[in-house]
């Protein structure tokens, strides 16, 4: 981070986010004594550590850093059973100024931030931009002349990379390729003819490791999200052929305003796409045959243990979009957002094993993480600065707000 941005960040913003699942080895013998012991799921147990030196972020601001660490607690609810050997699973929630805790990367600092809630503190709020705008960018890079349009009944339904198109060349029966485009058979007429063509297709390259990660979840394909579908696509083989997917977000959060925490979820290490990065309370992928109310009730259930009734009250907030060349090949992704407010003594449980553990954040500890490093879903990072948008916490003073808001959709 330039040096003009981090003089400007509040004290509360550059504290780093903790390795939670790397817990201190030894507490204090007071502390030990204290703890509790250990019990299985779903009760809570407090995890205590010395508080530690602050470290220099910059030396043109080292005078300004607290020579200690502020004291914070976390607690932790042991989630679902880990694999044996595997880090413990579970839930942590960060609380400033109840007793001590493990140390942040790099050490707090502290310059003189004004009230919270005044003109004044909102300005100091910025964390970083030009690092937020850089998640952002991240989610708009393609280089679009590496691509083909893939047609059905020369409809644009998607793009095809160069040298996937030549692979396709294996299936004359489902697939005509030219120079020009990649389109699906004339004689594939309907629905139903597509999907079982395709569908053959695409095992047969799954088979030969063309493409991986199968989910035996099977998107829609079609013009748009209200048209009725051409074909059904197994979701793997979605970013190969360029579709547009669709996805359901919620940003589940606790309390309003300064003092809002907001929940993060670290996603499972076997998880074919990002593996243990950060990830919202609950998001999921938008299959075919099934409404987005229903969606992402179901995803509730699964991810967060979230109850129907409590999920049913998730407000929709938009969406955010982006085209975005992959490894796989083009994302062309639409996710579909909403907000919750959970109580406070709401504790997540995932049950489809995608999630490792939980996190209750400080917004502002969100916002540091999200700026100065790549530990976020690279397009839950998109959804998370929309919702600093929508809250506040990113303000149209800052310097790169129009290009943030912008680069939110296509």
């Amino acid at each position: 981070m330039p040096e003009r941005v981090l003089a400007r960040v509040p004290e509360r913003v550059l504290a780093r986010a903790p390795e939670p699942e790397r817990a201190p080895e030894r507490a204090p013998a007071q502390a030990r004594a204290r703890a509790p012991e250990r019990v299985p799921a779903p009760a809570v147990r407090r995890a205590v550590a010395v508080p530690v030196e602050a470290q220099a972020v910059r030396p043109a601001v080292a005078a300004q850093v607290r020579a200690v660490a502020p004291l914070r607690a976390q607690v932790r609810v042991p989630g679902p059973g880990p694999a044996p050997g595997a880090p413990e699973r579970g839930i942590f929630e960060s609380r400033p100024g109840t007793g001590a805790g493990p140390p942040e990367p790099g050490g707090p600092c502290a310059f003189g931030a004004p009230a919270a809630g005044s003109a004044a503190d909102r300005r100091r709020r910025r964390c970083g931009a030009v690092s937020l705008l850089d998640r952002v960018r991240l989610c708009r890079r393609r280089d679009m002349t590496r691509f083909r349009p893939f047609l059905i009944e020369d409809r644009r339904v998607g793009w095809v990379r160069h040298g996937f198109a030549d692979r396709l060349r294996a299936f004359p029966r489902t697939f005509v390729v030219d120079a020009e485009a990649v389109r699906l058979a004339s004689a594939l007429g309907d629905f139903d003819s597509r999907s079982r063509a395709v569908a053959a297709a695409l095992r047969a390259l799954a088979d030969d490791g063309t493409i991986t990660g199968w989910r035996d979840e099977d998107y829609p394909v079609a013009e748009s999200f209200h048209a009725a579908p051409l074909l059904r696509m197994e979701r793997a083989a979605v970013p190969a052929f360029g579709v547009r997917a669709y996805g359901v977000h919620l940003n589940g959060h606790v309390g309003r305003g300064d003092n809002m925490r907001l929940w993060v979820a670290r996603r499972s290490r076997t998880k074919p796409t990002g593996p243990g990065k950060l990830d919202h309370l609950v998001a999921g992928g938008q299959p075919i045959g099934i409404g987005l109310a229903e969606n992402l009730i179901k995803e509730c259930a699964e991810e967060a243990a979230l109850p129907a009734e409590l999920a049913a009250r998730a407000r929709p907030a938009g969406f955010v979009s982006y085209l975005m060349e992959s490894a796989e090949g083009l994302r062309d992704d639409i996710l579909f957002v909403y907000d919750l407010e959970v109580p406070a003594d709401f504790a997540p449980r995932n049950r489809d094993g995608e999630i490792e553990e939980f996190f209750l954040w400080p917004v502002e500890r969100a916002m540091r993480v999200l700026a100065e490093t790549e530990d976020f879903k690279f397009n839950v990072a998109l959804v998370v600065i929309d919702f600093l948008v929508r809250h506040g916490f990113i303000d149209p003073e800052d310097p790169d707000y129009f290009d943030i808001v912008e680069g939110l959709r296509l």
